[in-house]
């Protein structure tokens, strides 16, 4: 597992060259509303059309750390997949605004164990 931990961080891609930090105010309220667990495909598309080249990097923390202060944490988690997904570079930031969100709505098993897939991949703890 380790090895393969190490595999995939190293082809981890960083953000995109072209991607670009964006008024994400009404991308929030669109993903605050799709809120059922099957909705996961149109959150995806959603990211995709709002971020054809690519999400920066403030961005991505912005998006994750709004979604997670309104406890929407369902979304929260499907947009770190969706980075995961499309191989964009997960930093500490973006990781602590979701385990900072997890930790105030009480699902601290959720925030442990993004705390431990921090590790796996290989992202340092700050």
């Amino acid at each position: 597992a380790a090895c393969l931990s190490n595999m995939m961080a190293s082809t981890r891609e960083t953000h995109p060259p072209g991607a670009r930090d964006v008024d994400v105010q009404p991308l929030i309220q669109t993903l605050l509303l799709q809120k059922h667990p099957l909705q996961a495909a149109t959150m995806f598309a959603t990211l995709d059309e709002a971020f054809p080249v690519g999400i920066g990097p403030r961005t991505s923390t912005l998006v994750l750390s709004r979604l997670a202060r309104q406890q929407a944490l369902d979304q929260t988690m499907r947009v770190l997949s969706w980075h995961k997904l499309k191989n964009y570079e997960l930093n500490p930031f973006h990781y602590n605004a979701v385990i900072d969100g997890c930790a105030k709505a009480g699902r601290w098993t959720v925030a442990l164990d993004l705390f431990g897939t921090m590790a796996e991949t290989e992202v340092e703890s700050d």
